[in-house]
C-alpha cells in the first residue's frame, strides 16, 4: 500500500476542516491525534433523533 505524503494529507485534513460536518471534523482531529473518541462520540450523538435512530444529514438540527 502506497502512504501518502505529508503535503497531501495535510491538504486533506484542510479541505476537510473547510466543507467537512462537525463528525467528519472530529474524526479528522481523532485520526491526526489533536481530538479525543469523547469529541467524536459527543458529535455522533448530536445526530440522535428521540427515537434513537440517528440523521441522515451533515449537521444536527
Amino acid at each position: 500500500m502506497e502512504r501518502i505524503d505529508a503535503d497531501a494529507r495535510d491538504r486533506a485534513a484542510q479541505f476537510v476542516w473547510r466543507t467537512g460536518s462537525l463528525v467528519d471534523q472530529r474524526r479528522m482531529a481523532h485520526l491526526a491525534g489533536a481530538g479525543t473518541g469523547d469529541q467524536v462520540r459527543d458529535a455522533v450523538l448530536a445526530h440522535r433523533t428521540g427515537d434513537g435512530g440517528s440523521r441522515s444529514r451533515s449537521n444536527p438540527t
